[in-house]
């Protein structure tokens, strides 16, 4: 093998190398993108989670206060009661009116919060969706990357190495041994000089 031939291998093997190396590099970009891509969408996504979590917080606030208001309304309608029997009889039919027209409060406000909650519910399950969304999107992502990763640069590498192994294997043949019948002559020889 001539010292052209020998350049022309070793300078298809650094091309070869480049186009490895460059292929990682394109793939280390598409990686960097897509990681980029989904730091963006987690950050526009988190003010939604956040306000739906202050939306819940605050529903939460105003049932409690509610429950404290129905407290006090029904703890004054019985006080109210207990006076209107001890003094008059014949209020009866009033403090049922009083008593019937705070019920209807507490209810329509207990209906209030049940659909305030329902709401609350169902917003919170649609930004649950969309985030498992976006990280099973992310993850077919990364695995595609993988994937490509191991096709475009992996198998190269491991082409170019053996094409490497190989040119070492032939340059040490070459230049490291001399033919079997050179060896065998020249034993012969020393052979013949040490009998004599």
């Amino acid at each position: 093998m001539t010292d052209n031939n020998l350049l022309f291998w070793i300078a298809g093997a650094v091309v070869v190398s480049a186009i490895a190396l460059a292929a990682q590099a394109v793939a280390l970009l598409y990686i960097s993108r897509s990681v980029r891509q989904l730091q963006e969408r987690v950050v526009t996504i988190m003010p939604k989670v956040d306000a739906a979590v202050n939306n819940a917080e605050k529903a939460i606030a105003s049932v409690e206060k509610v429950i404290a208001d129905s407290r006090q309304d029904i703890t004054s309608i019985v006080d109210k009661a207990d006076k209107l029997m001890t003094g008059i009889v014949d209020k009866g039919d009033k403090l049922m009116e009083v008593v019937n027209l705070q019920l209807t409060k507490v209810d329509a406000r207990v209906t209030k919060l049940d659909q305030f909650l329902e709401e609350t519910t169902e917003r919170a399950k649609v930004q649950v969706d969309r985030v498992e969304s976006l990280v099973d999107e992310t993850v077919g992502r990364a695995r595609h990357t993988v994937g490509f990763v191991n096709d475009t640069v992996t198998r190269p590498i491991r082409e170019v190495h053996a094409v490497s192994a190989g040119v070492r294997a032939a340059v040490g043949a070459l230049f490291n041994r001399r033919p079997a019948s050179t060896r065998s002559e020249s034993a012969a020889e020393e052979n013949l000089t040490h009998s004599s």
